[in-house]
C-alpha cells in the first residue's frame, strides 16, 4: 500500500493518553496510536464506518488540568485490531485549529528509525 502522509507520524507516549470522542454524539471513539500534523491513527471498541466526516474532541491530561482541541475529520479506513472487539480507525483531519501545533508538541516526538 503506497504511504501517502504528508508528515510523519509518531507514537504517542503511554503516559500522555489522548482520548477521542465525537461531539455530535458525546460518544467516546477510543485513544491515539500515532499522530502527524495531518491525521491520527485511534484504537477503539467501535469500527468506524470509513468516509465518515466527524467533528471530534481530542483531550489529554496535563499538569494544568485536562487540555482539549477540536478538529474535523475524515475516516480513511476502519479494520479490526488482533485483539477482538478492538479497531483501529485511521483519520485525516480536515478541520484543523491554530493550536493543533501547540496542543501536538508534547505527542510529537521524533520517531524512532529501525
Amino acid at each position: 500500500m503506497e504511504d501517502r502522509r504528508h508528515y510523519p507520524r509518531n507514537q504517542c507516549s503511554q503516559d500522555q493518553i489522548v482520548e477521542v470522542s465525537d461531539l455530535s454524539s458525546g460518544w467516546h471513539l477510543g485513544r491515539l496510536v500515532n499522530v502527524s500534523l495531518d491525521g491520527f491513527l485511534l484504537v477503539g471498541a467501535s469500527p468506524i464506518e470509513p468516509e465518515s466526516v466527524l467533528q471530534l474532541s481530542l483531550s489529554t491530561k496535563s499538569p494544568d488540568g485536562t487540555e482539549h482541541i477540536n478538529v474535523g475529520a475524515v475516516c480513511m479506513w476502519s479494520s479490526e485490531a488482533n485483539n477482538a472487539g478492538t479497531y483501529w480507525s485511521a483519520f485525516h483531519m480536515i478541520d484543523v485549529p491554530a493550536e493543533t501545533e501547540e496542543f501536538f508538541a508534547g505527542l510529537l516526538a521524533p520517531a524512532n528509525e529501525s
